[in-house]
Parts: C-alpha cells; sequence; structure tokens
C-alpha cells in the first residue's frame, strides 16, 4: 500500500513541474540556434529542432565534401516557423541577416537548399567555377537527412551535366576520398585540367568522357556522408522568447517580404534593434531623410548592424562623415565587400582607391568585376606589380575559355606596361645620379676657380704671368673625340682606344693622374671592351721623345658626353 502513495504522488510531482517547465506550445514562440542558424518558432518545439538539424546537416555535408567543414556565409540566417506566415523559397538579406519562413509540417524544400548551398560556395569558398557550383547545388538540393543519417545522390526534376559529374564523384567510393583535394586545389586556383589531373589522376577530357557514359546508363547511385553528431532534444533545446524579442523576429521576416506590415512589430519591440528597423521600412519607401535621422540615432545608441553604418554612410553627403561611417560597417563585418567598394568611391586619387578595392576583392574573391577594377586603377596608379596581380585573379574567376583569353590578353599587356615603366623608372634615376654627380663636380670646380681667384688677386699681377689655370692642366694641348671602344690594361698603365671619324686613336694613361669629367657613371675605368660604348673628349698631351708604338700622347682628362 505504501508503494502505491508513493506512486501517486510521485507522478503528481511529475505532472505539477510539467506545468511550470517553460515548454513552447503552439502559438507562442521560443527559439534555438546552432552555428548560423537561429530559429524562431510558434509552431512548437519538435518543428524548430527538426528545421534546425536539416539545416546544419546541410551545412555540414556542404563543408565536409569542400573540406572546409566549418564553412559560414557572411551573414547569420533567421528562420521562422510559423503557421501564420507563407512558406518561402529563398533567403532574403534583411536587417542584418538573411531571412526566410519554413512551414513547419515539411522538409526543407529543395529550392531552399540549393539556395542555401548556393549562398555557402558563393561566401565561403574562394574559387569554385560555374560549372562545378552549379553541380554542387543541384546535388544538395535532394539531400535527404533523417537523424543522423545523411544520404546524397538522389536525382533532381532536372538531371543535367553539371549535376552528373559531381554526383558520379561524390556518390562514388573510388573517388569520393579524393573529392577535398580537388576542391582544395581549385581553392588555391588550379585550373580544372590539373585539379583533376591532382586528385582523380585523369585529364578533363577523361572525366567528361565518363561523364558521358554516366548520363547514357542513368544508373545514378547514392551515398551517406558523416553527419554531425546532433541530438536534437539534448543540443537544439528550444527557449521561450519575451515578447520583444518575438516582435522583432516578426518585424525582421517582414521586412524582407512586405516592409509597411514589419513597422507596427517594430514599434512594439521598443528598443535599438526596432529603431533599425523603422529606418529600413523607412528605406524601403525612399524616404531617405526620415531613414538617415534614424540610423543615426541607432548608430548614436551604439548599433553593432553593418547594414545601419553602411545605409547611413550611403545617405550622408559629407565626404568625412561618410568615410567614417563605411569604415565603420567594414570593421563591423570585414567579409562584406560592399563598405569597400563604398569607400573606394569616395576617393579621388587611384592609390587610395586602389587600397580599398583590394580589401573589396579580399571579401569577395570571386567577383571578376572587383579583379577588373583594381587591375584598372592600380593601372592608373602605376602600380603595375599589383595590376598584374589583380588581371590574373580575374582570369583565374571566370567560366568560359573567350573571358580567360581576354583577361589574360590584358595580363600580358599589363606585365609589359611593367617593363617599360621599369625600364623608363631606372632610366630616370641614372639620369638624377649623373645630375647629382654633375651638379657635385660642378661645385667643386666652382670652388677650385673661386679659390685660384683669391689666390691669384692675393699674390698679384707679378703671380699672374705664370699661373697655371686648372682648365690648362686637364685640358692637354690636343684632344681626341670619338667612342671609347677599349680600354687595354698594362701593369697599372692603360691605353684608351678612341674610335673616331678617321680611325682608331690610341692614348696612353695613368688611372691614378687621368680626370674624369661631364656624364660619368663610374669613378673607374673598367678593362677590356666597353659595352656600351661611351661618346667621349680624350683630353692629351703630345709624346716626345720615344713612345710605344700607336700610342699619340698621355691622357689629361676624360669628357664624358
Amino acid at each position: 500500500m505504501a508503494a502505491f502513495y508513493t506512486r501517486i504522488v510521485t507522478g503528481r510531482i511529475l505532472l505539477a513541474l510539467l506545468a511550470i517547465a517553460p515548454a513552447i506550445r503552439a502559438d507562442t514562440w521560443g527559439e534555438c540556434h546552432k552555428g548560423p542558424f537561429r530559429v524562431f518558432t510558434s509552431a512548437g518545439e519538435k518543428p524548430a529542432r527538426a528545421k534546425l538539424a536539416e539545416l546544419e546537416q546541410l551545412r555540414h555535408a556542404v563543408g565536409i565534401t569542400l573540406g572546409l567543414p566549418d564553412i559560414q556565409p557572411i551573414w547569420p540566417v533567421r528562420v521562422v516557423v510559423s503557421q501564420r506566415d507563407a512558406a518561402m523559397t529563398r533567403f532574403i538579406l534583411g536587417r542584418n541577416a538573411y531571412e526566410i519562413a519554413l512551414a513547419p509540417g515539411a522538409p526543407l524544400p529543395d529550392e531552399v537548399k540549393a539556395n542555401l548551398t548556393r549562398i555557402l560556395l558563393r561566401e565561403g569558398t574562394l574559387h569554385v567555377p560555374p560549372p562545378i557550383e552549379n553541380g554542387l547545388v543541384a546535388l544538395f538540393s535532394t539531400l535527404q537527412v533523417s537523424g543522423v543519417h545523411v544520404t546524397v545522390g538522389a536525382p533532381p526534376p532536372e538531371r543535367t551535366r553539371d549535376w552528373a559529374r559531381m554526383q558520379m564523384l561524390i556518390t562514388n567510393p573510388e573517388t569520393y576520398g579524393e573529392v577535398h583535394v580537388f576542391f582544395s586545389n581549385l581553392e588555391r586556383g588550379a585550373p580544372l585540367d590539373i585539379a583533376y589531373q591532382n586528385s582523380f589522376q585523369k585529364r578533363a577530357s577523361d572525366i567528361e568522357k565518363q561523364v558521358d557514359d554516366y548520363l547514357r546508363a542513368g544508373n545514378f547511385r547514392t551515398n551517406s556522408i558523416n553527419a554531425e553528431p546532433i541530438s536534437e532534444e539534448r543540443d537544439l533545446r528550444v527557449h521561450p522568447l519575451v515578447k520583444s524579442d518575438a516582435d522583432l523576429a516578426q518585424g525582421d521576416l517582414l521586412l524582407a517580404t512586405n516592409p509597411p506590415a514589419a513597422a507596427e512589430f517594430y514599434r512594439d519591440a521598443q528598443n535599438i534593434d526596432g529603431k533599425e528597423g523603422l529606418a529600413f521600412v523607412a528605406l524601403a519607401a525612399k524616404r531617405n531623410d526620415e531613414a538617415r535621422t534614424l540610423l543615426g540615432e541607432a548608430a548614436q545608441a551604439g548599433s553593432k548592424n553593418p547594414r545601419v553604418w553602411f545605409e547611413l554612410g550611403l545617405l550622408e553627403p559629407e565626404a568625412a562623415k561618410k568615410r567614417v561611417d563605411l569604415d565603420k560597417a567594414a570593421q563591423l563585418n570585414s567579409h562584406w565587400s560592399a563598405p569597400f567598394l563604398a569607400l573606394a568611391d569616395t576617393e579621388p586619387g587611384p592609390i587610395r582607391r586602389a587600397f580599398w578595392l583590394k580589401k573589396a576583392c579580399q571579401a569577395d574573391p570571386r567577383s571578376t568585376d572587383c579583379w577588373v577594377r583594381l587591375a584598372h586603377t592600380s593601372e592608373e596608379a602605376r602600380q603595375f606589380d599589383e595590376a598584374v596581380k589583380a588581371w590574373a585573379l580575374a582570369e583565374n574567376s571566370v567560366s568560359t575559355d573567350a573571358e580567360r583569353e581576354d583577361l589574360h590578353q590584358k595580363r600580358m599587356d599589363a606585365e609589359a606596361q611593367r617593363t617599360e615603366y621599369e625600364i623608363a623608372q631606372r632610366k630616370r634615376e641614372d639620369e638624377e645620379r649623373q645630375a647629382e654627380l654633375d651638379r657635385v663636380k660642378n661645385a667643386t670646380l666652382a670652388e677650385i676657380h673661386a679659390a685660384e681667384a683669391r689666390t691669384n688677386e692675393k699674390l698679384g699681377d707679378a703671380s699672374a704671368e705664370g699661373a697655371v689655370s686648372w682648365s690648362d692642366l686637364t685640358h692637354g694641348d690636343s684632344k681626341a673625340e670619338g667612342t671609347l671602344n677599349n680600354v687595354e690594361c698594362t701593369g697599372k698603365q692603360m691605353r684608351l682606344v678612341v674610335q673616331t671619324e678617321h680611325g682608331p686613336v690610341r692614348i696612353a694613361a695613368d688611372p691614378e693622374r687621368v680626370g674624369m669629367e661631364g656624364r660619368v657613371t663610374t669613378s673607374k675605368l673598367a678593362c677590356g671592351a666597353q659595352d656600351p660604348a661611351p661618346k667621349v673628349i680624350v683630353h692629351y698631351n703630345h709624346a716626345t721623345g720615344r713612345r710605344a708604338a700607336g700610342v699619340v700622347g698621355q691622357a689629361v682628362a676624360i669628357e664624358f658626353r
């Protein structure tokens, strides 16, 4: 009898605990979250957990296939599960996240899985060629999730060649293990043919023949992919939402589908997020003055929403304030290219414009337009090394041979420009260096002439009669004008071979006593043939007495022209 009463009391206690537990019933709001996903529900806990598990398993399956297990979109993803909201088939960027409404009683539609897969590929990878991307989108659109069992490969309504290629490689146990190597090669910018050879030891043409045979056979297998170990009951707990958060969730969804209807929910939220929402409602209605005021109030209150600062920057007429707002948006979401592109538009000069464009392209490396714009701007800024890199990355981002050939030619043109610029730069530097040498030499000669004048002035007219000027000492009594073709060295002595209009002339020279003037590029003559042969005037004194055969005199100065 005691045991009987104990069971009754225990049962009543359990019923009482269940009555006060914060369970989420229909028509009340709760939320659960994992990874980038946050699910809001007014349809009970089970549908919300099921949707969250399916979304997370899809993200995990795409990630491990690519070798990027934690692949992420650049914005959070918010899902509303409700009987009252019409189900959607695409994610729409709302106030500060991707928004979608899903029906509680059905699995994820194929269109939703396809759209999420494309978002993950576009925003979470560096380089996936369009045919490969399209194949992956079609493949994962039919992903099947049952608890921790994930199956890929079920045929979609339209069996395209791109789908068949990915389906064949990913569902075949002999090739699936190397798929992540294939995508790793693509991420590093390898052409398709190289990526195929490095992963499957086959050329692209061989893979395409296999695809032909595979499509003709029509025997499409499926494959189980390692699932993320998720327990819906343990890992995806649903928590109650306070009214303001529930209003905000409904307002954010309506902002993406019916902005005027969202205003009531944003007003009821009565917080900074609600003020942001009202600003975006005003923007959607093109009430820009009202939107700018509300965005400014949200920013002043400390908004952490990149879209608030971005839209405020676009509406700001003053250039300095515009840059501050756009820079704040870029700091809050550095994976979003729009603020960097807008900052580039504020810069009048190409150097700063190229700085922001480079950041934009790094945030969105799959944007051909961004790389092309950076390449042109770098050329304008005479940053030819950066231009060549940008053209190469633009070439790597396109899918057709015609586009690739066009961009390849532009890269070749940029490399030619770089070479021409480097040659001109070296020439300019040589001329500046020569001009500096001339300046120093002339200054030194001026000092010498001034010293001569001062000395002669002190010594008077008698000394001037016997004075010898520096010019007389360095110009000898004869000269040979032409090109210095060779310097013959014998011990410490040299013979200068000057090709004049009358033929070659040999002049002896003591390297320690020969002065050099004019466009001097070295302080010491090199022995042997001179390449290139400089134009010179060699001043010398005629040889007296016995001299070596062919030597006309002793050089006192070499004037380089």
